[in-house]
């Protein structure tokens, strides 16, 4: 809503979004803008997000490592094939004639910068990441705002993806590498899923099953089969600090993985299926480090 209204106040060609916890570098306007200068083509430009406090406590690393995830290997992943990005909030700018085209903002969404890309992708407008420029922004060290978040965020996604992925898939005239990142998004909540249905029957089937002496080959065969469904996290988790330089926290995120991380899973998985269901969320505000010194 608040973006609708600012639009009434904007006499600008673009528009720059930052979230009250990042800091922008002095030469970041100048920079974000420039790749609609050199093509008239692009709609929207994302830059990249570097989570200064990552390493703050475990709860800031599971935080952290999923946007960067994002940003190290999801974006410049679509970036390299040439297919359509994702805006993800903060640190975006976008073209306001493209906007106001399409109909401004969707009020009520809760991931506006998903609902957005999927319409500019719908539309086959492209969006440009931007992964040498960075953006220093916080990711929530409190546990309960960690889950809020994610929980947040899963809903708005999943939410965008049922108003625009079948006008996506079903649109000829895009081809299929502009499709991916629908797919990617997906895909990513798909695994979480699969991740906390596992756990649940597992848990089941421990409590329900009858006394017997315990068959070791079926234990280690369906235990390693578990652990191969759902390893796709913990492996992108680590090449995603390989890639950003922070090999050193991998022990750390993995043991962040096996304990925050599996109360937060609970929590996307929440908002999964309240977007599945079309039950309501509301917005939540997140304490950040920065506004607390402040």
């Amino acid at each position: 809503g608040n973006l609708n209204h600012m639009l009434n106040f904007t006499k600008g060609n673009y528009i720059v979004i930052l979230d009250s916890d990042f800091l922008p570098e002095e030469d970041f306007l100048r920079r974000i803008v420039s790749p609609f200068i050199q093509d008239k083509t692009i709609s929207a430009v994302q830059a990249r997000w570097v989570m200064k406090n990552f390493s703050q406590n475990l709860v800031s690393i599971v935080g952290g490592v999923i946007p960067m995830f994002s940003h190290q290997i999801a974006l410049p992943f679509l970036d390299l094939i040439g297919g359509t990005s994702f805006i993800a909030g903060s640190a975006e700018a976008i073209r306001k004639k493209d906007l106001l085209e399409l109909g401004g903002w969707r009020e009520g969404s809760l991931t506006e910068d998903i609902e957005y890309s999927l319409r500019l992708t719908k539309s086959g407008k492209k969006i440009k990441y931007l992964s040498n420029l960075g953006c220093e922004c916080e990711s929530p060290f409190k546990l309960k705002d960690l889950c809020k978040q994610q929980m947040r965020w899963a809903y708005g996604v999943i939410t965008a993806i049922k108003l625009h992925f079948i006008g996506i898939i079903s649109n000829k005239k895009l081809q299929f590498k502009n499709v991916v990142n629908s797919l990617l998004l997906i895909s990513g909540y798909a695994v979480t899923v699969l991740f906390f249905l596992l756990a649940v029957f597992g848990l089941m089937s421990i409590i329900t099953h009858r006394p017997e002496v315990v068959n070791w080959g079926k234990f280690f065969s369906e235990t390693s089969l578990n652990i191969a469904l759902t390893s796709g996290f913990l492996l992108a988790s680590i090449l995603t600090l390989v890639l950003a330089k922070k090999t050193r926290h991998i022990p750390r995120m993995l043991v962040a993985s096996f304990s925050v991380g599996i109360v937060v899973i609970y929590h996307i998985t929440k908002g999964i299926f309240k977007a599945i269901f079309n039950r309501e969320m509301q917005w939540f505000m997140l304490t950040k480090h920065g506004n607390l010194i402040k």
